[in-house]
């Protein structure tokens, strides 16, 4: 499945579905417009700067969207001018090969990110560590959306056939 607003626009759907089970007031994730051209070109600089370069998987998303607010509950992906900020010192200390190329966020410790020391031809593999440490990796950027995406609608599944599960049956 290819990064396109089509996939965008599923994502959206499918995560707002999910949060409408899970939180009290569910809100739409909110995909940003594509990122500019000089952006993309500004984090390409940045990156190369390091020793680093842009994943074709990642281009490919900013150019459909340059980043996501609330992708997941309390978790964005990061537009361009959030990616090109210094991360914490908390991730530099913790996590320093991931350090050099964060692209999510969540409201504490979990994040998303390339991880340079795992190349696989012109992509890395994109590493998500959550709150307790615990590592999930995928070989790309697609993968790591289009796996998501799975999982989401595996859960709103399940979710739908547990309510629909007569009373009795739930004891």
């Amino acid at each position: 499945m290819k990064i396109t607003p089509n996939l965008i626009a599923e994502i959206v759907q499918a995560e707002l579905q999910m949060q409408t089970y899970l939180e009290d007031e569910p809100r739409a994730p909110v995909a940003a417009a594509p990122a500019p051209v000089n952006d993309i070109a500004r984090l390409r600089a940045s990156l190369e700067q390091s020793g680093l370069h842009l994943p074709p998987s990642y281009a490919a998303f900013l150019a459909v969207c340059d980043g996501m607010e609330g992708y997941r509950s309390g978790f964005s992906l990061l537009c361009v001018a959030k990616v090109l900020r210094p991360p914490a010192a908390t991730f530099v200390r913790r996590y320093p090969g991931y350090a050099r190329f964060i692209i999510g966020l969540g409201e504490s410790l979990e994040f998303l990110a390339f991880d340079p020391d795992k190349a696989h031809g012109d992509e890395y593999d994109v590493v998500f560590v959550a709150d307790d440490g615990e590592e999930t990796r995928y070989d790309d950027f697609e993968a790591y959306l289009t796996e998501r995406l799975e999982q989401v609608r595996a859960a709103i599944d399940r979710e739908r056939a547990d309510r629909d599960k007569p009373k009795k049956a739930r004891k």
